[in-house]
C-alpha cells in the first residue's frame, strides 16, 4: 500500500492549509463530572462567541489519559513539552489540588508559562500562600494574565464578563507564540487525520502510525502521541468511529472535513485525486498503477497550487 505517497501529498497540500485557521487552548480545572466546577461553564461561554481564527478548547483528559495509562511510553515531561509545542494558550482554573500541581509544573516550563493564563478564586487575591506569593505573583509580571473570579458566581452576565476576559487575553497571548505547524502538534495532527481517512477508509492502527512515521517521526513514543491525541479528538467529537478494527468518517466527521475545504480550491479537488489512486492501488491491486496516479496528481496539483497562490 502507498502510505507514504499518500501521507507526503496530504501533508503537502492539505494538512499545512487547515492548520492557519485554529487556534488551540488547553483548559485545566477540576476533574471531569466533579459537582460545581467552572470548568464547563468557562469553555461554554469561550466557545459561545464565533471569530477568526476559531477557537479550539480541549480538557486533558480529551489527549492524553490514554497515553499516561500506557505503561513505559511516554513519560510526563516529554508529555509537557509536545504540549508546549502543540497549543497557543493554557488556561488554568485553580480550583483543584491537580490545577495547582499543574500550575507549579507549566510555570517552571520555558515555553508554557509564557502561554499561561490563570483564574483564581476572589477569596485568595490577598491570601500569603506560596501559590500566590509564588507561581501566580510570577505570571502577574511575567505576561499579566491572572484573572480574580467569585468561583462560587455562576451568574449568567457574570460568567459572559470572565469568558470576555479570557478571550482577551487568548487573543493577546496568541499574537506572540508560534505552536508547531508539523505532525508532531498533537492537537493540529487532527487535521492530517481526517483527511487520511477520508482517503484511505477504512484504515487500521497500524496503517495510521505507517502514515504518520512516514511524514513525522521515526520515535516510537512521539507516533504514539500523536495517534493517540489526534484519534480521541476526533472519537470523542463522533468524527471518526472503529468497526471491526478499522477507522471511517462518520456524517459528522465527514461534515466537519467538507466545510474544512469548502473555500480552499483546488485543494477541494487533491482528495478526490488521491482516493483514485488508493481505490486504484486497493480494488485493482496494481501498485504500480497506484503510484502512476499518484505521480501524475502530484504534478498537476502543484501546478494548480501554485497558480491559485499567484491569483487568490
Amino acid at each position: 500500500m502507498i502510505y507514504k505517497e499518500i501521507a507526503t501529498l496530504i501533508h503537502k497540500y492539505i494538512f499545512q492549509v487547515l492548520i492557519r485557521n485554529q487556534l488551540n487552548v488547553f483548559l485545566i480545572g477540576s476533574g471531569h463530572g466533579v459537582r460545581n466546577s467552572l470548568r464547563d461553564p468557562l469553555r461554554r461561554e469561550l466557545l459561545d462567541v464565533l471569530y477568526y481564527p476559531s477557537l479550539e478548547v480541549f480538557y486533558p483528559e480529551e489527549l492524553f489519559d490514554e497515553l499516561l495509562q500506557r505503561k513505559n511510553q511516554i513519560d510526563l515531561l516529554r508529555l509537557e513539552n509536545l504540549l508546549a509545542k502543540s497549543v497557543h494558550v493554557i488556561v488554568i482554573i485553580l480550583e483543584s489540588p491537580g490545577a495547582i500541581a499543574e500550575l507549579g509544573a507549566f510555570a517552571n516550563h520555558r515555553e508554557l508559562k509564557k502561554r499561561l493564563v490563570v483564574i483564581v478564586d476572589q477569596k485568595y487575591k490577598k491570601d500569603k500562600s506560596f501559590i500566590m506569593l509564588g507561581p501566580v505573583k510570577m505570571l502577574k509580571k511575567t505576561n499579566d494574565a491572572v484573572i480574580y473570579y467569585d468561583f462560587k458566581d455562576r451568574n449568567k452576565e457574570s460568567l459572559k464578563k470572565l469568558g470576555e476576559q479570557v478571550r482577551g487575553d487568548i487573543r493577546r497571548i496568541a499574537k506572540q507564540v508560534t505552536p508547531d505547524i508539523t505532525i508532531k502538534n498533537l492537537i493540529n495532527a487532527q487535521f492530517f487525520l481526517l483527511a487520511a481517512v477520508y482517503v484511505m477508509q477504512p484504515i487500521g492502527w497500524l496503517e495510521i502510525n505507517k502514515m504518520i512515521k512516514a511524514i513525522g517521526s521515526e520515535d516510537e513514543e512521539i507516533v504514539l502521541a500523536i495517534a493517540n491525541s489526534s484519534l480521541n479528538i476526533l472519537l470523542r467529537n463522533k468524527e471518526l468511529i472503529l468497526l471491526s478494527g478499522k477507522y471511517e468518517l462518520t456524517k459528522e466527521g465527514l461534515k466537519r472535513f467538507t466545510n474544512l475545504l469548502k473555500h480552499q480550491w483546488p485543494r477541494n479537488i487533491i482528495l478526490d485525486k488521491l482516493r483514485v489512486a488508493v481505490l486504484n492501488n486497493t480494488l485493482r491491486k496494481n501498485s504500480r498503477w497506484g503510484a502512476q496516479v499518484l505521480s501524475s496528481a502530484d504534478a498537476q496539483l502543484l501546478q494548480l497550487v501554485d497558480g491559485a497562490n499567484r491569483h487568490p
